[in-house]
């Protein structure tokens, strides 16, 4: 597809899928071509700002010190685009990976403030809390039946954003299907099983569609 579609705005994507697979085979040679084609060769694709935030959030994931890179262009050279405002919320979790929990929560209280009037500002809150789980869960030890402290607070932070979601903002299907069903996860790892539960079947009783709501049903029986 790089090679041969004539259409920079949907080979872009593929070029997307270049680097995650390169992430995936720990191939740095490969990331770095990747990413430098990315701004070379895409720099006027209306998708580039997605495309470097979703290739960021890959790099991300894995703690690769090139993320903040990519979250960086698209706040600096895109700064009015939809995107920025996940790119800036994506900054916060490359803090929170190294452990600097007070500037992730700076910039996240940055956020609330500069786009309280934004109507992607559910999916950036959801996108923060998500930062703060993922981190949780890279702290638990699967074989250990206790939590860790750290992973604790991290599990509360993420469930203060989600409530944020469910208790001060519209309701929207998805993202407030979300926000309720890892409340509920959250509440689970921190042994309240009777708010999980509670949760959990909000989501399987008012959103039945919802993907894992088949799996909340499960969560509530066992």
């Amino acid at each position: 597809n790089l090679y041969n579609c004539p259409y920079p705005d949907d080979a872009i994507w593929s070029l997307r899928g270049f680097v995650a697979e390169s992430i995936a085979l720990k191939d740095q040679a490969s990331i770095d071509a990747g990413i430098k084609r990315l701004f070379s060769e895409y720099s006027a694709s209306k998708n580039l700002p997605m495309a470097a935030v979703h290739t960021g959030r890959d790099l991300c994931r894995v703690g690769h010190p090139r993320a903040s890179e990519l979250f960086q262009y698209v706040i600096d050279k895109h700064p009015d685009h939809d995107q920025a405002l996940f790119a800036k919320v994506c900054m916060g979790h490359v803090h929170i990976q190294q452990g600097q929990d007070s500037q992730a929560k700076a910039i996240y209280q940055k956020v609330l403030n500069d786009y309280a009037k934004h109507p992607r500002l559910a999916e950036a809150i959801d996108l923060m809390a998500q930062g703060y789980y993922d981190q949780a869960e890279a702290e638990v030890d699967p074989h250990q039946d206790t939590v860790p402290e750290k992973a604790k607070e991290h599990f509360a932070a993420a469930l203060g954003k989600w409530e944020l979601v469910i208790n001060r903002l519209p309701e929207t299907p998805h993202v407030t299907a979300c926000a309720y069903h890892y409340a509920g996860l959250c509440n689970r790892y921190l042994n309240k099983f009777d708010v999980a539960t509670k949760y959990f079947q909000v989501v399987v009783d008012r959103w039945p569609e919802y993907e894992y709501a088949w799996h909340l049903q499960y969560l509530v029986g066992r």
